[in-house]
Formats: structure tokens, sequence, C-alpha cells
């Protein structure tokens, strides 16, 4: 199979224009940035967050899986979970490569870049469905231990490598934004009432005041990424 893969890549390079082949000895860097990988016919895309020797594949939920960019025949090739990727740049921004398998896919890696500053997620937020809760009349749930009764209403506190729930109780969790900043990977599940166990958060807008989110999480501590559910919920900023 390697033989193959090897003989393929050859072929391929083969009937490049020189000017392709120019642009194939080009150098490409892909650490520490963000980029969704876009193939050319058929639908799905992916997510991928590049770091030193590993990347967070963000659709398929895997996280610090290993990837190599390494230099055969003058031609950058990405190795990236099943897929042998031959790379030439387009732009700074977009790279276009051939996934080379059953079925040899030409894609467009094109980078996700932050349309905001870190800045404007750091801080206390609240769900907007407990916005003002605590003007009303009515009488929070009871705590899960006597010393929390007054952990109400519920809010979050997002810091640049934590993030934590206060509702009914407090819970933690270490997390890593990836270079975009639209997505938000929770070393362990993070446990909040009346929601369950969140697990990723995705940033889908973010504004002074309010952050719309696209969450995963399960009801119980034990479950496969299969039975997971997905929400879309807003943060409102705590004052």
């Amino acid at each position: 199979m390697k033989r193959f893969s090897l003989l393929t890549i050859l072929l391929v390079l083969s009937c490049k224009s020189n000017m392709e082949k120019e642009k194939l000895t080009e150098k490409i860097n892909l650490k520490g940035r963000t980029f969704v990988l876009n193939p050319e016919k058929g639908k799905g895309t992916l997510t991928v967050q590049f770091m030193d020797s590993t990347c967070n594949i963000l659709d398929w939920n895997q996280y610090n899986r290993p990837w190599r960019l390494i230099n055969f025949e003058k031609a950058n090739i990405l190795m990236l979970a099943h897929m042998t990727i031959p790379l030439y740049e387009e732009n700074d921004s977009t790279i276009i490569g051939l996934s080379i398998g059953e079925r040899d896919t030409k894609l467009r890696l094109e980078e996700k870049l932050p349309k905001w500053k870190l800045d404007k997620i750091l801080g206390k937020w609240t769900e907007e469905r407990w916005a003002g809760v605590e003007n009303s009349n009515i009488p929070p749930p009871p705590a899960r231990f006597p010393e929390h009764d007054t952990i109400w209403p519920p809010y979050y506190e997002i810091s640049k490598n934590k993030l934590t729930s206060y509702c009914l109780g407090i819970d933690s969790t270490t997390i890593q934004l990836d270079n975009s900043l639209s997505y938000m990977i929770m070393k362990e599940s993070l446990y909040t009432e009346f929601v369950g166990y969140q697990k990723k958060w995705k940033l889908l807008k973010v504004t002074d005041t309010a952050i719309t989110i696209e969450r995963r999480y399960s009801k119980d501590f034990i479950s496969f990424s299969h039975s997971d559910s997905t929400e879309t919920f807003r943060l409102i900023k705590k004052r």
C-alpha cells in the first residue's frame, strides 16, 4: 500500500505543469493555523486545527491526532488521518491539495481566521434563559450541596485556559481555543445542572454583549460520541 501511494504521488507530480510544480516546491506552514478542508465534488467539510505535531479534527471530535508534512521529490505532502495529500499554496490563506485514496479528491484548504478578539470571549456570562431571573419572585431550586445554595442565577466564567460553571454547584474544566477562536475544546466534560455533561462549544457569533454557541453534550457521564446531542443557545454578558 505504501509503495502504491508513492507511485501514485509520482504519477500525479509528473502530470503537473511547470508552474504547478514550482508551487508544489514552495514551503507551506500549517502549524498554529486552522483550516477548513473543502472537497471539490461532494458534500462534507473538515475543520482541522494544526498544532506542533498533533491536530484536532474538530468535525469528527478527534483530538490530538498525529499529522506530518513531509517533503518528497520536492513536493509538500500532508499525512493526515487516513489521507495522503500533496499540497501547493494558491495564496496566503488558501492551499490546494489532492487526497489520494480509493477515490482521488481535489481539496481546497481555506484558513479559518478569527472574526473576533479573545478579549470579547473572556469574562462572566449568563445563559439567556436565566438573564434577569434574579429579579423575579421565583425561588431557586435546591442546590446539590448546601454551601452552594447562594449560586443563583447560573453563570459561566471563561478565562484563557479554563471554563467554570456556577449553577447550584461549581464545576470547571481546562479548555483549548482553536486558532480561529471558533471552537472551545474541553479537556474533561463540564457538568451543568439542567444541561448535563458539556463537551465542546462552537462559537457562532460574538458581540460585546452576547455569544451564540452550538454545544455538544450528553445527559449521562458515560456516553458515546454518536449518542451526543447538540443545541444552540446564547450567553448574555453578566453585569
